[in-house]
């Protein structure tokens, strides 16, 4: 799969801290915030879950990352660096997501108390609700809004 390491050498924490940075531009870039990613992803609809073997395999299959990218994202959402790379799981709040914006999230996914499309959560970030649904599934099939992995990068290094 694709990596998300920077380009620059660097090692353990300053590389999974970037390619923890670039996963979560991804994710707001293609769903709108981290919650609605969680969610596509399959995290549980009541408490949030995702087992670092789900979280790790729509990564990889759907998202495109490598085996190894996908670790680091997952054991650096759950400040779990000691834990070897086996089990887990990770919670919304793990991403800096309330429970009340996870619980605004699920509502809107499911269809209830949908308002208007582009709200904001308590936090005032996005909810990251459409006119269209977006799922993991729809990712790579080449969307021509979509930048491409250069414009990517691009955006991410001018933000470091």
């Amino acid at each position: 799969g694709q990596s998300l390491r920077s380009p620059r050498p660097q090692g353990g924490y300053v590389n999974e801290a970037y390619v923890f940075k670039r996963f979560r531009l991804k994710m707001v870039n293609h769903f709108g915030c981290l919650a609605s990613a969680l969610y596509e992803m399959g995290a549980d609809p009541e408490t949030g879950c995702l087992t670092r073997e789900d979280f790790e395999r729509v990564c990889v299959q759907n998202l495109g990352m490598n085996q190894s990218d996908a670790n680091s994202v997952f054991s650096h959402a759950r400040n779990a660096y000691f834990d070897e790379g086996v089990g887990g799981e990770v919670k919304p709040r793990d991403f800096g997501i309330s429970d009340e914006e996870w619980r605004l999230v699920v509502q809107r996914k499911q269809g209830h108390r949908v308002t208007t499309p582009f709200a904001s959560g308590p936090a005032g970030s996005s909810l990251g609700s459409f006119h269209r649904a977006i799922h993991v599934s729809d990712l790579g099939k080449g969307s021509t809004k979509n930048p491409s992995p250069q414009q990517l990068e691009e955006s991410v290094e001018r933000s470091l």
